[in-house]
């Protein structure tokens, strides 16, 4: 068994139990006041540990160090911080959007995010708009138990299991492992019926940590693959932000208009709902992975996209059953037998 897979096992496991225990603290009003600090720390800890006792620092293109490190946590508490107070909490997007643009042009990347097909600024700015979009919407999973922390945990799982494809370098996959353990931990609290929830300003500060994350995979030319494990999380934030932005649509609630809060809201479980989530997102780990491999740019994202949609589509439709492909393929005969017909009645009638 190498170090190395030691050593990631080992910071799974450490983060897993030191999160446990730290949102247990939280839970029982110990030592914690609210169930971010948990996080926060052990990710704070784990990122510095592991990069003071990695094995190999320098097999990647993407550059870590002490000083982004604290960068990217301090932006994060400021950020959870700035959104906890009344008064400044409407200027939460424009900070999350100043920090990213100054992480940016602070660690510039010889690599860009569209392959120099436009200006080098506009690229920044893409990255830096996409970040803070990412950060600001990570909140709309927010809407039920355990949604939040499924999210959290496919991104970081997915990460991790890339470095052992070769399309994701060590220290990106320690610092994966390390959200991981503390997703998980906190997920054996958030699912419903949950003990813990995160707040509106948690919810992106975790999106503004895991989004630097998704941007170190720019340089390795791997960022498709996170765009895959954030699909249904895109799907989501999208259908919500449309169905809210209709006219019809008097309520401007935009977590309403989510596809699991419409399950849950039409009488499906939480907790059931949480687990179909789990099933879905476990497939674009897969289709993830996929992807590291892929010839094209487009064909698994443009898959996970409609498997995702469809997801969402039975999810909001979860009393209608779910029929057999020989029911399916009756009703499509059907479908066409019929439109055969009114085309032919409509020639007939023409004559």
């Amino acid at each position: 068994m190498s170090t190395t897979f030691i050593f990631i096992t080992s910071a799974f496991i450490i983060s897993f139990l030191v999160g446990f225990i730290c949102f247990k603290l939280s839970y029982e009003r110990i030592l914690f006041k609210d169930s971010f600090s948990p996080m926060l720390l052990v990710l704070f800890t784990g990122f510095v540990a592991a990069l003071e006792l990695a094995p190999t620092k320098y097999d990647t293109l993407s550059f870590f160090s002490l000083t982004e490190i604290f960068i990217i946590i301090g932006s994060a508490a400021i950020i959870y911080t700035v959104s906890s107070i009344r008064a400044m909490e409407k200027t939460t997007p424009l900070f999350i959007l100043a920090t990213a643009a100054a992480y940016i042009f602070l660690y510039p990347s010889d690599t860009t995010l569209f392959n120099d097909s436009i200006p080098p600024i506009f690229d920044k700015i893409s990255i830096i708009l996409i970040w803070a979009l990412f950060s600001f919407c990570f909140k709309y999973l927010n809407g039920i138990d355990g949604i939040i922390s499924i999210q959290t945990t496919t991104i970081a799982g997915g990460l991790m299991i890339l470095y052992f494809i070769d399309a994701s370098p060590l220290m990106l996959c320690i610092f994966s492992t390390i959200l991981l353990g503390a997703s998980l931990s906190f997920l054996t609290f958030n699912l419903h019926p949950s003990y813990l929830r995160l707040t509106n300003g948690a919810c992106q500060a975790l999106g503004f940590i895991i989004a630097w994350l998704l941007v170190k995979l720019i340089p390795e030319q791997s960022v498709t693959c996170g765009l895959v494990l954030s699909t249904y999380f895109i799907c989501e934030c999208i259908f919500a932000l449309f169905q809210a932005a209709l006219p019809q649509n008097k309520d401007k609630n935009i977590y309403k208009y989510t596809s699991y809060h419409m399950a849950v809201s039409s009488g499906l479980k939480a907790s059931d709902t949480a687990y179909s989530i789990m099933k879905i997102t476990a497939l674009l780990i897969i289709l993830s992975g996929f992807q590291a491999f892929s010839a094209n740019t487009f064909s698994i994202p443009a898959l996970a996209c409609v498997t995702s949609i469809w997801f969402m589509h039975r999810l909001i439709n979860w009393k209608d059953g779910t029929k057999s492909l020989k029911e399916i393929n009756k009703d499509f005969i059907s479908d066409v037998k019929e439109n055969i017909d009114d085309i032919k009645k409509q020639i007939t009638k023409d004559k």
